[in-house]
């Protein structure tokens, strides 16, 4: 093998022909040590090219030690995934949404690869994979149920998920400087349009309620009078309900994890979120508190019959039932939450105030509630406009 050839056009590298005649090129590292290029060259002027470029990028605080990017993949999600993502902390269900995401769909493929030889190509062809995969899932009959009929979803929300994920993995590899440019540059992969859900009408609303058992009607009320969503209803306690004040409280929220099943955490707003309730909510919590016997403040606020606290399952369950006696098969218990912000829209609550009652912590999400209203209030004008022609053309 030749001995590394010296030069004075160049203090920083070296250069060396192999017995396989290409040229490698070497430089110290940032610490100093000697180290090879990642590749070899065709002639020498590439590979001494290659160490001016090093020495450029060195000079400019731009170089990326190529080494860095060694680690697998899927070690170094495992790990990412450990230490709480990118801000060190998640919430249970979305820890578990995200392991799931990596052993179905990023460990098994791309999880073998160094960090350092994913690029964009990898990436897309990863994405395109994905995407086929889960559409042909969807399609295929649901097992052990009487419908046969293809399955409408196409595995966009989940391809989606999967790609954000790896987005933010190797954005933290990258603040890590485990490598030197994140390979997710897909224009507009990840970005999942939200789905326009059916609005509930209050005649459509009063029938779901109607078809509850008796002692869960004042739920169904309270979600929709408060805005509430599933896990939130059947975390309230007896100190949440302010009967004079007329108002809500959500302080927690009850969740299912697949680890430790129904678990109190924070709801997704942190801050508690005192809610003003129309008339007829507080009628209806009122009749009920009259006839279950009173508690200390940290009692639940719902009971069953039997007096055991009300379970997300039940309530599902119960909602489930109520839909399909009605024909509502439509509506989730969420609609009531979006059912309740439109009805404050149409009576001329603001953005911010919507965004209050919401508990959201931005105005794009309270948007499509303004939106409603705004439609709402075009088909009364031209209503009022249709009767004020009739009696134009009466008189």
């Amino acid at each position: 093998m030749a001995k590394a050839r010296k030069t004075n056009r160049s203090n920083f590298g070296s250069v060396r022909r192999l017995r396989s005649k290409r040229w490698q090129a070497r430089y110290p590292d940032e610490h100093g040590a000697p180290m090879n290029a990642p590749t070899t060259f065709e002639t020498s002027d590439d590979a001494w090219a290659h160490i001016a470029t090093v020495r450029a990028d060195r000079a400019r605080g731009l170089y990326h030690d190529p080494r860095k990017g060694e680690r697998l993949l899927a070690d170094y999600a495992s790990e990412w995934l450990a230490n709480g993502g990118s801000r060190g902390k998640l919430a249970i269900r979305t820890r578990e949404l995200y392991a799931d995401l990596i052993d179905r769909h990023i460990a098994p493929t791309i999880g073998s690869l160094p960090l350092g030889s994913i690029t964009s190509a990898t990436v897309r062809s990863w994405y395109t994979a994905l995407g086929k995969e889960l559409a042909e899932r969807a399609a295929r009959p649901r097992k052990d149920s009487r419908n046969t009929a293809p399955r409408v979803a196409t595995g966009e929300t989940r391809q989606g998920q999967a790609y954000r994920l790896l987005k933010g993995i190797l954005s933290t590899a990258t603040a890590d400087g485990l490598i030197g440019r994140n390979p997710c540059q897909i224009r507009g992969a990840g970005q999942i349009a939200a789905s326009n859900r059916p609005l509930m009408s209050l005649s459509e609303f009063a029938r779901i309620v109607d078809a509850h058992p008796a002692d869960l009607r004042p739920v169904i009320h309270a979600a929709f009078g408060a805005h509430l969503r599933l896990g939130e209803a059947v975390a309230l306690t007896r100190g949440d309900y302010d009967s004079k004040a007329g108002t809500l409280t959500v302080r927690e929220q009850i969740i299912f994890s697949r680890e430790q099943g129904e678990v109190r955490t924070k709801p997704k707003t942190p801050r508690k979120r005192p809610i003003d309730l129309p008339p007829a909510t507080i009628a209806a919590l009122d009749a009920y508190l009259a006839t279950v016997p009173k508690a200390l403040p940290g009692a639940p606020l719902f009971v069953r019959a039997d007096g055991r606290p009300l379970t997300r399952a039940q309530l599902q369950h119960a909602w489930d039932r109520a839909r399909e006696a009605t024909g509502l098969q439509q509506y989730h218990f969420h609609d009531l939450r979006g059912a309740g912000l439109t009805v404050s829209g149409q009576g001329g609550a603001t953005l911010e105030e919507l965004k209050e009652r919401a508990g959201h912590s931005t105005y794009s999400m309270v948007m499509r509630y303004q939106h409603a209203a705004d439609e709402r209030g075009k088909i009364i004008a031209d209503r009022m406009s249709a009767a004020m022609e009739s009696a134009s053309e009466q008189a």
